[in-house]
């Protein structure tokens, strides 16, 4: 109790002589308050490493609190639940320096979701059902990360189990569907994507980007059903097993046969057309890739077709604007698509087709 004392001898005399000023009132309430809490915290051993965290923030305002932890509390730890404490914690976890304190780390990232959690419940049917449904996949990538975090809490763990026990299902498809004649990735035996390793596509789509898969899949051996699937399979395992990525990097496959494959799934950000000049190009950019080296071999007339029909179908299907059509080489130093695809795709870039109703 000495911090008490010290406290309630400092304040002032009980009877001023001209009554306190509102300042004084506002500083009388503060030291007693200071007083209070010291008491409180000497009565309870003085520390707070073995109280529960408290919930998911759904609503008001929380103050999550590292197990012996000194100085150094985000600016979002005090703020109230809302749309500008996300952003402030989706901010400070990509641009503060954050190695030396992983509590805060995982709090922030399990905040986050939970956060995500609470307004995909509390405005759904508000809301577009796409953006409400990518809040929700945000919410269990997010609690994924935190569960298999080796330097989360006990409680930050089960805080993570509980948001994935009561989250709702992750979108599968892009709103609409897949475009007509495309085949769906089980019909290749693509493996279940990472979703803890994967970007919920949040931002609108705007542009589509044309690849070739190069050296990864010769265009000999593709012609049939089977060897295009046996290459795509090839491609997923490159990309999450080489690369680390949760999935393969394209939305969709075209074969020389002209058959169409889902890739990724339209509910996620695509890993395909690369950064440059600091700037990621993957986010709102689907990504299309023709299997074959067509620096080597020219495209069969039946993939272009479907290539063309598949831009088509997504521009409609997003509401794309007129030339949102581009190759990979227009965002990274490279030859993709390919000197005898090229020609073909600023072709898409430059056809107009009116929108279906």
């Amino acid at each position: 109790m000495p911090c008490l004392l010290r406290a309630l001898s400092s304040l002032p005399s009980a009877r001023p002589q001209a009554g306190p000023r509102p300042s004084q009132r506002r500083q009388l309430v503060r030291r007693f308050g200071w007083a209070v809490g010291c008491a409180w915290l000497a009565a309870c051993g003085g520390t707070r490493s073995s109280r529960a965290l408290p919930p998911a923030p759904s609503t008001g305002s929380s103050t999550y609190t590292s197990p012996n932890h000194i100085g150094g509390v985000p600016p979002w730890a005090d703020l109230p639940h809302s749309w500008a404490k996300l952003e402030s914690i989706a901010h400070w976890l990509e641009h503060q320096n954050i190695g030396n304190d992983p509590f805060w780390r995982v709090e922030g990232r399990l905040q986050l979701a939970e956060g995500r959690m609470a307004f995909y419940r509390s405005e759904r049917g508000q809301i577009e059902a796409s953006a409400n449904a990518a809040r929700a996949a945000a919410a269990r990538a997010d609690f994924l990360r935190v569960r298999s975090d080796p330097e989360a809490t006990e409680s930050q763990r089960r805080r993570a189990e509980r948001g994935l026990q009561t989250h709702a299902p992750v979108r599968t498809q892009g709103p609409g569907g897949l475009p007509p004649g495309v085949h769906a990735r089980s019909a290749w035996g693509a493996r279940p994507a990472r979703v803890d390793r994967v970007t919920v596509a949040d931002v609108p789509w705007s542009m589509i980007t044309i690849h070739h898969s190069a050296a990864e899949t010769p265009l000999r051996g593709t012609q049939s059903f089977g060897g295009a699937k046996e290459a795509l399979r090839k491609i997923q395992s490159a990309h999450m097993n080489q690369n680390g990525w949760g999935d393969v990097g394209y939305h969709f496959f075209i074969d020389p046969a002209g058959r169409v494959y889902e890739g990724r799934s339209m509910a996620f950000q695509g890993a395909h057309a690369g950064s440059r000049d600091g700037h990621n190009h993957n986010p709102g950019n689907i990504g299309i890739c023709l299997l074959g080296n067509f620096d080597l071999d020219r495209p069969t007339a039946p993939a272009l077709q479907s290539l063309e029909k598949l831009v088509g179908d997504l521009q409609n299907q997003y509401r794309l604007p007129v030339g949102a059509v581009s190759a990979h080489l227009d965002y990274k130093t490279t030859q993709c698509p390919g000197k005898n695809l090229l020609p073909y795709v600023r072709q898409l870039a430059r056809q107009k087709r009116p929108l279906q109703q």
